[in-house]
């Protein structure tokens, strides 16, 4: 009967193409998928992986994805939903020693340069590093985040990024939040004025349902 009803719909087949920068690619979408190939196998899912959020939203524009994986503002072109908010913070080296238990900006600029991600992560932390009363001299000359990670594991830096960027986190770095928060807000994004086929349609209703919260807990 599944299989039928499947038919009716045009689910028999199709292909349904995800653009989404690597840390969601890696931690968040693959169980999305696999949970989706167990109801509809016979639609193919591909993940294009984009080095930024602003390749994925190039991505949708070029034609070459029919659903981006991006970060909140995006541009009135697209139609968006937010599926999850990814807490930046703070690694230090294993051997830190902090006075208090919540972590102070004084902390984090012990440790100059303060390694950021070099993205369009890296900006946005930028500008909120630029309201704090206390200068930290930073710097965003690594491309790959567990190359930044390392570093700090091995007492060089000190880093802040998106958790979600950060994992597999050694067990020895010390992670803090913020003595200001700042969360990056991931969505879904296509274009307002596309033309979905079923295959497409199924999949961005399945993701509106998908509990990216308790994965994100386990990935940690």
């Amino acid at each position: 009967m599944q299989h039928e009803a499947n038919l009716h719909k045009g689910l028999h087949g199709g292909h349904v193409r995800i653009a989404a920068f690597r840390s969601v690619a890696t931690h968040l979408l693959p169980k999305a998928i696999a949970q989706f190939h167990n109801q509809f196998p016979e639609i193919a899912v591909t993940i294009i992986e984009c080095g930024a959020f602003t390749d994925v939203e190039q991505c949708l524009h070029d034609g070459r994805a029919d659903i981006g994986i991006t970060c909140l503002p995006t541009g009135e072109e697209f139609e968006t939903w937010e599926i999850f908010r990814d807490e930046y913070v703070a690694l230090l080296p294993p051997d830190t020693k902090i006075s208090s238990p919540q972590i102070t900006w004084e902390d984090i600029a012990a440790y100059p340069p303060v390694l950021l991600p070099c993205t369009p992560c890296g900006r946005i932390l930028h500008n909120h590093l630029k309201t704090l009363a206390i200068p930290i001299h930073t710097a965003s000359d690594i491309q790959e985040d567990s190359t930044v990670v390392s570093m700090v594991n091995q007492g060089l830096r000190a880093a802040i990024m998106p958790r979600l960027a950060a994992v597999p986190i050694p067990p020895k770095v010390q992670v803090y939040s913020l003595p200001a928060p700042l969360e990056r807000v991931i969505a879904t994004a296509t274009l307002s004025n596309a033309l979905q086929v079923p295959a497409v349609f199924t999949f961005l209703e399945m993701l509106s349902k998908f509990d990216f919260y308790s994965l994100a807990k386990f990935t940690y």
